[in-house]
């Protein structure tokens, strides 16, 4: 009844857009220290060839070409573009010309990882630290030994599982797993840590042997819609702009009077120079701004023209009444069926079936 008055209905009351169950994972470690993206990237080169934290770019080198069965009498490197060129040879990767640049160990290797969509941070250490092995594990990337992907995490029967992007289902997590954090560019190992239903992961293996299961820290809590395009949005519209679209000529403040209990805006207020008040209330106010949505903050700001500007940060794309669509996806990732979804939304409704009879449709229990 705050968006739209006279459509109140008893099920059309406000839910939290989430799933409540979180999930619990497992690692096979202990927590540890939070590092660069190298760092990490060479902690999993180093694991993968069975190598110690004190390995040299030469160490390196060799189990790279163990792994590959590429043989080769390689010099010894001495500086990031002639390493680059070795760690590319070791590995068997030798694009055809006018693929990649033709000099230039380092523009090559940057070149691959960039066409290919392989993470690596530039070399700031030089081959001091762990960069050496961190291009190792781009170059396992580029021959396929090492593959990355990514997906959502999902409640399963034995567990806790993973929904691969562009897959058909979800897959059994098994743990303990070799499991890191991130957050940002850094990482951290974890021994153990609980995580919602659409909480992102990345996976990096080998064949069957799972290098790193790393759960990417995000807020939001356990909210449904939190990986959907839609979920938010920003506006602008100048001072001038605003007087055009409401109507208002010379005005002189915009304040929110009224919010519904899930945070929308449903009362609005335009006062002009003279202190003339003109209001809109529910679903009256986005239509009034030109918004997705009434669940908003609204900012004053100055252009660089010197002109007064309203900055919105919205959240939603609709009404806020009823199945939220994008809410509705996500619990189906996670494992929740129509049912549920239905009965979650839709509050205090029962699910029935429905056959068509002499007198029209009627309801039998399902």
């Amino acid at each position: 009844e705050a968006i739209f008055g006279d459509r109140k209905q008893p099920y059309l009351t406000g839910v939290v857009c989430a799933w409540e169950r979180d999930l619990s994972i497992v690692g096979n470690g202990s927590n540890g220290d939070w590092v660069g993206s190298s760092a990490f990237s060479a902690a999993i080169a180093r694991e993968f060839l069975g190598l110690g934290a004190e390995a040299s770019p030469g160490d390196v080198l060799g189990a790279v070409m163990g792994k590959s069965g590429v043989t080769a009498h390689l010099l010894a490197p001495s500086d990031v573009d002639s390493y680059s060129y070795a760690v590319l040879a070791a590995a068997g990767v030798d694009p055809p010309a006018g693929v990649a640049p033709n000099t230039g160990g380092l523009d090559r290797l940057l070149f691959l990882t960039d066409l290919f969509k392989v993470p690596l941070d530039p070399p700031l250490s030089g081959l001091v630290g762990d960069w050496p092995a961190a291009a190792a594990l781009s170059v396992l990337e580029l021959r396929g030994d090492v593959v990355r992907d990514s997906g959502e995490a999902i409640p399963r029967p034995g567990g806790v599982g993973i929904f691969p992007r562009r897959a058909m289902h979800g897959e059994d997590l098994l743990t303990p797993a070799p499991l890191w954090e991130r957050w940002g560019g850094s990482y951290r190992r974890l021994a153990s840590t609980r995580v919602l239903p659409g909480t992102a992961l990345e996976r990096l293996r080998a064949g069957d042997r799972l290098l790193a299961l790393v759960v990417r820290s995000s807020g939001g809590g356990g909210e449904a819609d939190r990986r959907s395009a839609w979920r938010e949005w920003v506006r602008e519209h100048s001072w001038s702009e605003l007087e055009r679209m409401l109507g208002v000529p010379g005005l002189e403040r915009l304040r929110v009077t009224k919010r519904s209990p899930s945070g929308r805006v449903v009362g609005l207020a335009a006062i002009d120079r003279s202190g003339a008040v003109t209001e809109w209330t529910g679903f009256d106010v986005r239509r009034a701004l030109g918004l997705p949505e009434t669940l908003f903050a609204m900012h004053l700001r100055t252009l660089s023209d010197g002109e007064r500007a309203v900055h919105f940060l919205g959240r939603g794309w609709g009404h806020g009444v009823g199945l939220c669509q994008n809410g509705a996806y996500g619990l189906a990732r996670a494992g929740r069926r129509f049912e549920e979804i239905l009965g979650h939304y839709y509050s205090g409704i029962q699910v029935v079936r429905w056959r068509e009879g002499g007198n029209g449709l009627q309801s039998t229990q399902p």
